[in-house]
């Protein structure tokens, strides 16, 4: 623990509100594009999680083929 260390004290009618951060053009780009990023994500997670259920799937198919056929 470090010695000296500084301790603010906050009484209850001192409490201070936080003021909701101000949008301005360059946070409404950045909020934007994080949404952009977020949706291409989700795609391809759909993508990957239907393409390896496609994959199981035809990987059983092959195989109960070949049992048929012996």
């Amino acid at each position: 623990m470090k010695h000296n260390a500084k301790i603010k004290v906050i009484k209850k009618n001192e409490i201070i509100t936080i003021k909701p951060p101000i949008m301005t053009e360059e946070n409404l780009k950045q909020t934007a594009t994080r949404e952009q990023a977020l949706t291409v994500s989700d795609w391809v997670n759909e993508f990957q999680t239907r393409r390896g259920e496609e994959i199981k799937q035809s990987y059983n198919n092959l195989f109960i083929q070949r049992l048929q056929t012996i």
